[in-house]
């Protein structure tokens, strides 16, 4: 249950209700097989002016294969859900590819691929959603306090009935610094430089992107005044 206030005007409200089930029907060493079952109903409304409402029936299935060794892993899922509201339904198609490979333990890549299709049979149109990413981490050796991470996604939308064409990007370059020593007053900190662009080839005018960074500090001096700060 969800209640949002929206201004002074006008409040909405949204209800969740639902089961889920989970079952692994193979576990061995390194390799595995599980299903998962979702079902349940979503519905809001907005009062007490426009007292807009709309309800929706979700239900999913999926599947994953992963395995899992001693220097690489990955993990196969698929997923069918459908949405029926009260003005149209939904079928979404979730298609997942992803890895790892750590020949060392101070070393590690993870790239991954998602398709998602989203097709509105009552509206005779579809969306197309393709999303690739990397990930790499490095610790020049296995007691550093120092870790070095970078991570790049690349990302495209289409849909031809809806005038929907855009592509978004976002790469990264950090580092992490852990204490062994839980008395310091900083036990961590993180530094990471960003950089994102979104392009929309419709309407080009919603096109945005650039630089940024991000800088954490971690504290756990004393357990009941510990803090976080992040400046972007």
């Amino acid at each position: 249950y969800q209640d949002e206030a929206e201004g002074d005007a006008s409040d909405s409200t949204t209800r969740k209700l639902g089961t889920s089930l989970n079952y692994t029907i193979l576990s061995w060493p390194r390799i595995g097989l599980t299903l998962d079952y979702a079902n349940g109903v979503r519905s809001g409304y907005i009062e007490p002016e426009t007292a807009q409402s709309a309800e929706v029936d979700v239900e999913s299935i999926g599947s994953s294969l992963y395995y899992s060794g001693p220097s690489w892993s990955g993990t196969l899922y698929l997923e069918d859900a459908t949405g029926a509201g009260t003005t149209n339904t939904m079928d979404l198609h979730t298609y997942y590819v992803g890895g790892s490979y750590f020949p060392v333990s101070t070393f590690s890549v993870s790239p991954a691929f998602t398709y998602v299709q989203e097709e509105y049979p009552d509206l005779a149109a579809s969306t197309d959603s393709y999303t690739a990413s990397l990930n790499a981490s490095y610790k020049p050796s296995s007691k550093s306090m120092f870790k070095f991470n970078g991570y790049s996604e690349y990302s495209i939308q289409k849909n031809t009935d809806w005038a929907l064409d855009t592509e978004y990007s976002y790469s990264s370059l950090g580092v992490d610094w852990v204490s062994d020593k839980p008395k310091l007053l900083i036990r961590q900190w993180s530094f990471e430089v960003f950089h994102d662009r979104y392009i929309d080839h419709v309407y080009s005018g919603s096109n945005t992107g650039g630089m940024g960074f991000w800088l954490t500090f971690k504290s756990s001096f004393s357990p009941a005044n510990r803090f976080l700060d992040e400046t972007r």
